[in-house]
């Protein structure tokens, strides 16, 4: 495994961009994993609202990723190729248990379902 300077002990860059649930010991954050810095993941839960910050989320269980393959995937070329790499990610690393934190990949099942969920209670 990977340990970076935020105490994640993997680099989280791979999942930059996924979907992803992050349960704290206080709150449960779900929406699109944009950055993680030296000490926090940035989550963005909607459109209109800037990011959810969670600190402290020490993230383990992701022993398929390491900081290297962030250098080596290529950005999604097409469909295919995005719906692939979500897979590998998805298989990689399907929850993601901490001491503070929880971070799971949401499919994109999981993702319709939640839109729909959130569309129904805002009309």
């Amino acid at each position: 495994m990977t340990t970076t300077s935020n105490a994640l002990n993997v680099d989280p860059a791979p999942l930059i961009g996924s979907h992803v649930r992050v349960t704290t010991d206080t709150a449960t954050c779900t929406g699109r994993l944009t950055d993680a810095t030296t000490d926090a993941l940035h989550v963005q839960t909607s459109e209109t609202k800037p990011p959810a910050i969670i600190k402290r989320a020490t993230v383990t269980g992701l022993d398929d990723l390491s900081a290297d393959q962030a250098d080596t995937a290529p950005p999604p070329a097409s469909a295919a190729h995005y719906r692939a790499e979500a897979d590998r990610l998805r298989a990689a690393a399907r929850t993601c248990e901490t001491h503070h934190a929880r971070m799971e990949l949401l499919s994109e099942a999981q993702v319709a379902a939640t839109l729909a969920l959130s569309y129904r209670e805002a009309t």
